[in-house]
């Protein structure tokens, strides 16, 4: 490898670096590499919004670098979270949802926006999606089918990458025909592990937030980048990293 190294990150709240709820992965693991890094998580988020920010980050990124200089790592989100482009901006009357960005977009000059929807919100386009079209299989599939594209996209371009998962959720649904060739298609060797995060961190003893709030704190994100995600890295891609 020649150049600087470049870390691109994906997911959820818990891949997202500008949330405020604590020190995410992503950030451990760019103070531990300290490669370049450009991170797309973004709270509330579902697969494809993760899988289109990433790819577009990656595109970017091989207009100015090697690929030998990219390594890629993606925390996948619950499969019922979904989104709509609209190309006409659309604006909210109040953050009535507590999103981090709604709409919102991944390419400069966007004159619409990626409208996001999450199971409980009350936003009319959530309301009325989950109550008139919502499906936990066809949601499923959409979600391997974003893993699949992402994990072929990658592959296609030689990229270094890694996947894993906020939840075991992510993977829950597999009773269904319509699901059997999807999950054949993806490559677990590059999964970290086969379980969530918010799972393994209650096998550490850390105590969870007292507010009832189910995200990790910082230091459950900074030993699960020590104890998993460093390690893998190494063993993968014998990448030295001082940890």
């Amino acid at each position: 490898m020649t150049g600087q190294m470049i870390l691109i990150t994906g997911g959820c709240s818990f891949s997202a670096t500008k949330t405020g709820k604590a020190k995410v992965w992503p950030h451990w693991l760019e103070k531990q590499t300290k490669f370049n890094a450009v991170n797309t998580g973004s709270g509330s988020e579902g697969n494809g919004m993760i899988s289109r920010r990433i790819i577009h980050a990656v595109h970017e990124q091989l207009k100015h670098t090697s690929a030998d200089n990219i390594l890629v790592g993606i925390m996948w989100s619950g499969p019922s979270r979904h989104e709509q482009y609209s190309s006409k901006k659309i604006e909210f009357n109040g953050n009535i949802d507590g999103w981090m960005e709604n709409p919102t977009s991944y390419v400069e000059k966007d004159l619409g926006g990626w409208i996001v929807y999450n199971n409980r919100w009350k936003i009319k386009q959530a309301q009325r999606f989950y109550r008139y079209m919502y499906d936990p299989v066809y949601s499923q599939m959409l979600t391997l089918e974003h893993i699949i594209r992402t994990q072929n996209y990658l592959k296609l371009h030689n990229i270094k990458y890694f996947m894993t998962t906020y939840m075991d959720e992510v993977f829950a649904l597999t009773d269904n025909s319509n699901l059997d060739h999807l999950y054949e298609q993806i490559d677990y060797e590059y999964f970290l592990t086969n379980q969530g995060m918010l799972e393994w961190t209650r096998t550490t003893g850390l105590q969870p937030r007292s507010n009832g709030d189910h995200h990790p704190t910082a230091e459950m994100h900074q030993l699960y980048t020590n104890k998993i995600i460093i390690p893998w890295i190494k063993q993968k891609y014998k990448i030295d990293i001082n940890a």
